[in-house]
C-alpha cells in the first residue's frame, strides 16, 4: 500500500474509533447533563474551538505541511519543528492569560451569566492540552509517521469518553467534561511529543533558534492565511450555538447541539481524507502536476458525493427514532433542525476535501474570499432567523451557510487550477438518491417499533443503495471490491 493510502487508512481508522466511542458515550453524557447543562458545554466546547483558531494560528497545517516537504533533511526538520513549537507555546500562554483575566475582571459574567466563569478558567487549561496535541500530531503527520499521529488520536479518543463518564458524575455537571478533556489532551499530547523527540535527531533548536532553508516569510504567509480561512470555516458551525446563546435561547440550545451531532456524522470520511492528503497534494502542486491533482480531486468527491448521499438518507429516513433513543424522548425537538442541516451538512461534506487541495498550493486567498462570502450569508441569516425562529432559524442559516460552501468552493477550484467535478454526473447521483431514498423509506414505515427499524433499515438500506448506485453508474463492481479491500486494510492497521 502506498504513502498516501495508508495515511488514508490509518486516519479514517482513527476517524471511525472517535466516531463509535462518541456514539457509544454522548447520549450518557447527555442524559447525565440533561437538555440545560449540555447546552451548557456546547457553548463551552463552541469558545473553547473558536479561541484556538487565535492559539493554533494555522500551526497544526503548517507544520504538516512544511515538515513533510522538507522530511528528506533531518536538520530541516529540527529546525521547522522547534521553529513550530516556540510559537505554538507563545500563543499558547498568551491566550490562556487573556482568558484567565477576562474572566478575573467580570467579562464572562457579564456576556455568559455567573454560571459560566468557572467553566472558563477551566477552559483556559483545555486550550493548553490542545495546542500541544496539535502540536504533536502535525509532526507525526508531516514525518509521514501516521501510525502514531492516529495511535495518540485513538488513545485520546477512548479515554476522553471514559473519563468524561467518570467525573460527569463525580463533579454533577459540565466541570466534569471540561476536567476530563484536560486530562484526555494532556496525556495525549505528552505521549506524542515523546515520540516526537525520540523521531526528530535534535531538538536544541526549540529552545535556540536556528537558520532554516524555509522561507519565514513563507511560513508567515501560509499560517496568516490558514488561520483567516480557519476563522471562517469555524464561524460555519459555531456561530449558530453563540448566537443562540446571544438571544437567550439557552434552554434550546442542549436541543441544537443534538442536531448538530447528528448531523455531523456526515464528515468523518471527509474529514479523514482532508486530514491525509495536505502534505501529498503539496507536492504535485510544487511538481505542477495539476492533471493527476484534477484525478485525484475528481475521484475523491465522487466517492465523498456517493458516501455522503447515502449517509443523508440513513439519517432522515431514520431521524426520529435516532434522536429519541439517542438522546431520549425529551429531545424531539431535535428532529425538525436535523432534517433542514442535513442538505447543507451533505454540501459541507463534499466540500472538505476540495478547499483542502485547495490550500495545499500555499497560496489560498482566493479560497479565504470564497469562504468569507459562506461566512457572511450564514452570520448574517442567523442574526436574521434565530430571534423569530429559534433553533429552527439556525438549522436553516446554517444549512444555508455550509450549502453555499459547495457552490463556491467548486468555483474556486476550478479559478485554481483544478476540476474536482470532472467525474460527478448529477443524473445519476439524482436518479441514485430518488430510488434508493424510497424503498428505504417505505421498509422504515412499514416495520414496527423503533428500534427493529434501527436494526433493520441501517443493513437493507446499504445493500439497496449499493445495488441502486452500481445500476446508475455511481459507484462501479471494481470501486466496491476497492472499499472490501480498504476496510479490510483498515482491521489489518490495529494488528
Amino acid at each position: 500500500m502506498d504513502s498516501a493510502k495508508r495515511n488514508f487508512v490509518l486516519i479514517f481508522s482513527s476517524k471511525f474509533v472517535g466516531l463509535l466511542m462518541s456514539i457509544i458515550a454522548t447520549p450518557v453524557i447527555v442524559r447525565i447533563l440533561g437538555p440545560r447543562q449540555y447546552g451548557q458545554y456546547a457553548v463551552v466546547l463552541s469558545m473553547v474551538v473558536v479561541t484556538m483558531i487565535v492559539t493554533n494560528m494555522g500551526m497544526f497545517d503548517g507544520i504538516r505541511k512544511h515538515i513533510g516537504e522538507k522530511a528528506n533533511s533531518a536538520g530541516e526538520v529540527s529546525k521547522i519543528f522547534g521553529l513550530y513549537t516556540r510559537v505554538s507555546i507563545f500563543l499558547m500562554l498568551i491566550v490562556a492569560s487573556l482568558l484567565l483575566v477576562g474572566t478575573y475582571f467580570g467579562i464572562v459574567r457579564r456576556i455568559f451569566g455567573q454560571e459560566f466563569e468557572l467553566y472558563f478558567y477551566i477552559s483556559s487549561i483545555m486550550i493548553c492540552g490542545r495546542q500541544l496535541f496539535r502540536l504533536a500530531r502535525g509532526a507525526l503527520i508531516g514525518l509521514d509517521l501516521t501510525q502514531y499521529s492516529e495511535s495518540i488520536q485513538v488513545f485520546r479518543q477512548v479515554i476522553f469518553p471514559i473519563l468524561a463518564i467518570a467525573l460527569t458524575i463525580y463533579f454533577e455537571g459540565v466541570v466534569g467534561v471540561l476536567v476530563a478533556d484536560i486530562l484526555a489532551y494532556g496525556l495525549s499530547s505528552l505521549l506524542g511529543l515523546f515520540i516526537v523527540a525520540r523521531t526528530i535527531p535534535s531538538l536544541r533548536t526549540i529552545s535556540t533558534p536556528a537558520s532554516t532553508n524555509l522561507s519565514r516569510r513563507k511560513i508567515i504567509k501560509f499560517n496568516t492565511s490558514t488561520v483567516v480561512l480557519v476563522s471562517l470555516v469555524v464561524s460555519l458551525y459555531h456561530a449558530d450555538i453563540l448566537l443562540l446563546q446571544f438571544f437567550n435561547y439557552n434552554k434550546s440550545i442542549g436541543y441544537y447541539k443534538s442536531a448538530l451531532v447528528i448531523a455531523e456524522f456526515l464528515w468523518f470520511v471527509p474529514v479523514a481524507i482532508q486530514t491525509s492528503i495536505l502534505h501529498s497534494i503539496s507536492k504535485l502542486w510544487d511538481e505542477n502536476k495539476t492533471k493527476k491533482i484534477t484525478e485525484i480531486a475528481s475521484r475523491i468527491t465522487r466517492h465523498v458525493v456517493t458516501f455522503s448521499l447515502l449517509m443523508v438518507i440513513g439519517i432522515a429516513v431514520l431521524a426520529e427514532p435516532l434522536i429519541t433513543v439517542y438522546f431520549g424522548q425529551e429531545f424531539s425537538a431535535s428532529i425538525l433542525p436535523l432534517l433542514i442541516l442535513l442538505p447543507g451538512a451533505f454540501g459541507y461534506a463534499v466540500i472538505r476535501p476540495i478547499y483542502t487541495i485547495g490550500q495545499s498550493t500555499g497560496n489560498i486567498s482566493q479560497l479565504v474570499v470564497l469562504t468569507a462570502i459562506a461566512a457572511i450569508v450564514n452570520a448574517v441569516l442567523n442574526v436574521l432567523l434565530i430571534p423569530k425562529y429559534g433553533i429552527v432559524g439556525a438549522a436553516l442559516a446554517t444549512s444555508i451557510g455550509y450549502g453555499s460552501m459547495l457552490i463556491l468552493h467548486i468555483y474556486g477550484a476550478i479559478w485554481i487550477g483544478f476540476n474536482p467535478v470532472e467525474q460527478i454526473y448529477p443524473g445519476r447521483i439524482l436518479m441514485t438518491a430518488v430510488c434508493s431514498a424510497t424503498p428505504i423509506y417505505m421498509l422504515s414505515l412499514i416495520l414496527p417499533g423503533i428500534i427493529f427499524k434501527l436494526l433493520i433499515v441501517p443493513p437493507v438500506g446499504f445493500l439497496i443503495y449499493s445495488g441502486v448506485a452500481v445500476f446508475f453508474g455511481l459507484l462501479t463492481d471494481e470501486e466496491l471490491k476497492a472499499v472490501k479491500r480498504k476496510i479490510q486494510d483498515m482491521f489489518k492497521s490495529f494488528t
